[in-house]
């Protein structure tokens, strides 16, 4: 099913999908609102087993977000914080494109959830 979800994303964005803005901003706010209330060992987990490029469009995502950002970076290593800030600044000198948004929001989101249903992060 998570698998269908990206398809479907996916799919959506190939052909001009109605509405994807709207699902953007409502995954985007309830994905922000969830890391900023994990327990620092579930942001932990989350930062080693997410891919590495939906954790690079999150810290370009959050940059605006003190909070957030702050809650990343503590719960990572420096040479992490340093390779993810790198990689953003490089990949994204301007912003993220909503292409790669939407795939990142929703690849972290099954992250997430799957964590939670696994006992392994409360997020």
């Amino acid at each position: 099913a998570k698998d269908l979800k990206v398809l479907l994303l996916e799919i959506m964005q190939i052909f001009g999908g109605a509405g994807e803005s709207q699902l953007n901003q409502v995954s985007y706010d309830r994905l922000f609102a969830r890391l900023k209330e994990a327990d620092d060992v579930s942001l932990q987990t989350l930062i080693q087993v997410a891919e590495h490029d939906d954790m690079v469009a999150l810290v370009k995502l959050g940059e605006a977000d003190e909070q957030l950002q702050q809650k990343l970076f503590q719960n990572m290593s420096d040479n992490n914080r340093k390779i993810f800030q790198e990689d953003a600044a490089y990949r994204f000198k301007d912003a993220v494109p909503p292409d790669q948004v939407s795939i990142a929001i929703l690849r972290l989101t099954q992250v997430c959830e799957t964590l939670r249903d696994e006992g392994r992060a409360d997020i």
